[in-house]
């Protein structure tokens, strides 16, 4: 078979069959685009359309809607324990960055709920928080809100150096300080001295406070 024979054999498989629609005649695709035997217009080519694939959805993928998670309400109350975890330590996210090696990105949409942490990630903000994996997945109660307020977080320390008879005498006195409120109604505040006065005192003051150092200089 010669190259030119060749050619219009191809040419011949490239063309599109087409049955006329008026004589039933099953034939090529006519320059004309007549139908070779009662030359009636043939039907026009038609493209086939491909619907493109839709968008696969991925676990990380942004394009997968948040309120479709299934776990939505357990990645939500994860990321608030360790928001409230992390202020009750005084802590800023950089701060939890930098203890965690967590990127603080990663860390603003977990405690958004936007993202689900792997077990790695809590092991790490776990341990910089200093708390238990368990920590993040209960409630906060009342008792745990009072212990972890930045004002009790800071007599922690000096609480630890008392024996039990300073103890008591503490507890009398908050006592005292709580039945005073109560019958008043009221908080009451103790008045502030003026910048230029801070950290003078009366003698009389002074010798009250500091009973132990008049007469050693």
């Amino acid at each position: 078979m010669s190259e030119k024979s060749g050619s219009k054999v191809k040419t011949e498989l490239d063309r599109e069959v087409l049955r006329c629609a008026i004589c039933g005649l099953v034939q090529y695709l006519t320059r004309s685009g007549n139908c070779r035997r009662c030359l009636r217009p043939l039907p026009p080519k038609v493209a086939p359309v491909i619907p493109p694939p839709p968008p696969q959805e991925l676990p990380g993928d942004d394009r997968q809607l948040f309120e479709h998670w299934p776990n939505r309400e357990t990645v939500e109350n994860i990321g608030q324990r360790i928001r409230q975890l992390r202020e009750s330590r005084g802590m800023t996210q950089s701060q939890l960055q930098a203890r965690s090696r967590v990127s603080r990105s990663y860390l603003s949409r977990i405690e958004s709920g936007q993202m689900t942490p792997s077990l790695g990630t809590l092991e790490k903000i776990a341990e910089a928080l200093g708390v238990g994996l368990n920590r993040f997945f209960i409630p906060q109660s009342n008792g745990e809100a009072l212990m972890e307020d930045p004002f009790i977080q800071g007599l922690r320390p000096y609480l630890r150096q008392l024996n039990w008879e300073q103890w008591q005498s503490i507890l009398k006195r908050l006592q005292a300080i709580s039945d005073h409120v109560t019958s008043n109604g009221r908080v009451p505040h103790a008045p502030q001295p003026a910048k230029s006065e801070r950290g003078k005192l009366e003698p009389s003051a002074r010798r009250q406070a500091y009973p132990h150092a008049s007469g050693h200089r």
